[in-house]
């Protein structure tokens, strides 16, 4: 303690006494007495419960996205088959202007 006086002063440091005290007296055990470590562990053990009950909801969240982005998948894999059948129907069909050749036809068949 002298030597640390003696430092001090000597280094052109001098701190009061109160000061120097104020150093020595800090308790770390004071903000303790009012959060006892059973008292922290069971807020500590509530936080993780509401942890663990925030994830389960989560990832229930995420499981039923992910059953309707799979339903989704397959109603557009069938709606683009139903398109590919479709466009193939269709183009079975004769164009406007084919029917439109074959009414003609007809038409001078009859003779209007």
């Amino acid at each position: 303690m002298k030597k640390l006086s003696a430092i001090l002063i000597s280094s052109g440091m001098l701190l009061s006494a109160s000061a120097y005290a104020g150093v020595c007296d800090i308790k770390p055990e004071a903000e303790s007495k009012t959060d006892t470590l059973p008292a922290r562990y069971q807020k500590l053990k509530k936080e993780n419960e509401a942890l663990k009950s925030a994830l389960n909801k989560c990832m229930k969240e995420k499981e039923a996205i992910r059953k309707e982005i799979s339903s989704l998948e397959s109603q557009l894999a069938n709606l683009e088959r139903e398109r590919a059948q479709l466009t193939n129907k269709l183009e079975s069909y004769p164009s406007k202007w084919e029917l439109l050749m074959k009414i003609r036809e007809l038409e001078e068949k009859l003779g209007r």
